[in-house]
């Protein structure tokens, strides 16, 4: 059905205030159906200088809520992420997309034909006794890319509904941290294992995950502690994206860690 609309989201997010989420797709859904050209993404207003987010320049709105998208940016650095937040008119990108069969279609065939050709085969057997053997073929001969650098940097015909639910990429542990319920000193405390144990002295806003064995903590706030059979992380709370520093040393020196 070329008229049908499609809601695309990432896996890894964490969203909150469901009335309000619902509402928001609906407007964007209804964007998508009532401008079958547009391709429609929902962004939020930064709450802070996120370093591990897309962020959408936007230009002036054309409905109530509706911005034109002027361009993406990539993951920032943290005084480019500041600035973004004092120029007002760049939002978080969700990667929640919301566009029609049509919109979609004509996108990969323009920006990225390849995977237009991959679609297309599969729209073409979809139903059929086919359909499983050419879904599976597709993702083996997929280019390995995101549905942002594909298409969303290149398009021009982009529109951001700018949405107000509860919504977190939980992507780093600081994030897990903040959607997580604290105790009275602003820890979260997990015990997974049947030997977990925290014990912890002048400790406060942390985040300690322990497996199998005690984890004791003395004097410290605003920590990251994940404590596994095989590895050990410690790391501030406001550099948990830099955590990926380190996964990336493994996979270049260490891979046995992995």
């Amino acid at each position: 059905d070329p008229k049908a609309v499609i809601l695309n989201f990432w896996s890894d997010a964490a969203i909150r205030e469901n009335e309000i989420f619902s509402k928001d797709l609906n407007l964007a859904a209804k964007v998508a159906f009532e401008n079958p050209d547009k391709l429609v993404v929902v962004g939020l207003k930064p709450t802070f200088p996120h370093t591990g987010l897309g962020y959408i320049e936007t230009g002036e709105a054309f409905l109530d809520k509706v911005f034109q998208v002027v361009s993406f940016k990539e993951k920032p650095d943290l005084p480019t992420a500041e600035e973004f937040i004092k120029k007002g008119n760049y939002y978080w990108n969700t990667g929640i997309y919301v566009w029609s069969v049509k919109a979609l279609f004509e996108a990969f065939n323009k920006y990225s034909p390849i995977h237009f050709q991959l679609l297309e085969k599969i729209s073409q057997d979809i139903g059929s006794s086919s359909e499983r053997k050419t879904i599976e073929e597709a993702y083996t001969k997929a280019e390995n890319i995101s549905i942002d650098v594909a298409v969303s940097e290149k398009a021009q015909n982009l529109c951001l509904v700018l949405a107000s639910f509860g919504w977190s990429d939980v992507g780093d542990w600081k994030v897990a941290y903040e959607i997580k319920r604290k105790d009275e000193n602003g820890n979260v405390i997990e015990n997974l294992g049947e030997k977990g144990w925290h014990l912890g002295i002048e400790t406060s806003n942390c985040l300690i995950e322990s497996q199998d064995r005690l984890v004791a903590t003395v004097g410290v706030e605003n920590l990251i502690i994940i404590d596994t059979e095989d590895a050990l992380l410690v790391c501030s709370r406001e550099k948990s994206q830099d955590v990926k520093k380190i996964v990336n040393i493994l996979k270049e020196n260490k891979k046995e860690y992995l």
